[in-house]
């Protein structure tokens, strides 16, 4: 709408103003740049208005998805990504609904049209560039002017790529109980029917930390949960809530002492992480009803 509106104010600019009075204004080289600049103008917005149209065909390699990625960023083609184009980016053709931030959904749907990601490598694509957050506020991003170059764009995007792939993350829809037999799997290290402090630690220490400094952070414990299990990035923080309870961080020793160091049942571990779903998705029907 907007193109089109812009479209018409300048084809009365032109027909109505510019061109009965060329002969007459004064500077008609200046006028001519700037009937340039509105046509350019014109073509610019519809550009970017259906950037978003151009899907991809499924036989694409990775270095040409990087190209394009890189190409739909740079938007004046200087080599370098500014913190204004990443947000113009996200602006024109992640951002449908205009409200100034990217959510899950709107970020999967441009990344499957313009990349060809499923719904876990988006996810894990926007873990990995919120930190773990999610959801983009596009005018936080303007707070820093850093810029990058083409290589270390690419460089960045395919080392994103190459992770989800080497981790063997989750690709496909996994059932409630395929979920659970993981999480239980994962977290009953010796195998004795009981998961405990020793089990836990092993399971924050070995597949979390991936820094290896003996503290989980949002961004590793929201890769590994999406990773690990298929959830959402906002189910996965969550999760991460309810255990760090306030704290910036969680690392093995909060869970040491009663009740952890008995340990629980794999049974009640496991009804414990099905109640955990089952509050996550009531609270989410409950948000929608408000």
């Amino acid at each position: 709408r907007t193109c089109f509106t812009f479209a018409r104010f300048s084809n009365f600019w032109l027909s109505k103003v510019f061109l009965p009075f060329r002969h007459t204004l004064v500077g008609s080289r200046t006028h001519l740049i700037m009937m340039m600049k509105v046509v350019v103008g014109v073509l610019a917005c519809f550009v970017l208005a259906h950037a978003a149209d151009d899907c991809v065909t499924g036989t694409e390699t990775l270095d040409q998805l990087l190209e394009k990625e890189y190409a739909l960023t740079d938007q004046d083609g200087d080599g370098m990504v500014t913190r204004q184009e990443i947000a113009n980016d996200l602006t024109a053709n992640y951002d449908t609904n205009s409200d100034g931030t990217v959510t899950e959904e709107e970020f999967f749907t441009r990344r499957a049209c313009a990349f060809g990601e499923t719904r876990y490598e988006a996810r894990f694509v926007q873990a990995t560039s919120s930190d773990g957050e999610g959801n983009f506020n596009i005018s936080e991003i303007l707070v820093s002017d850093r810029v990058a170059t083409k290589d270390q764009i690419i460089m960045y995007n395919r080392a994103i790529a190459n992770a989800f792939k080497n981790l063997s993350c989750v690709n496909t829809d996994l059932t409630a109980d395929q979920k659970l037999d993981r999480i239980v799997a994962d977290n009953d290290f010796n195998k004795d029917g009981t998961v405990n402090a020793v089990d836990i630690a092993y399971d924050l220490n070995n597949r979390y930390d991936a820094d290896g400094d003996g503290q989980v952070t949002v961004t590793e414990w929201t890769l590994r949960w999406l990773c690990a299990y298929g959830d959402s990035i906002e189910f996965a923080s969550y999760v991460l809530n309810q255990l760090k309870q306030g704290a910036t961080v969680i690392q093995a020793s909060d869970f040491s002492g009663p009740p952890f160091d008995a340990g629980f049942p794999v049974a009640a571990f496991r009804d414990m992480n099905k109640r955990r779903y089952a509050d996550f998705a009531a609270s989410q029907t409950g948000a929608v009803g408000k």
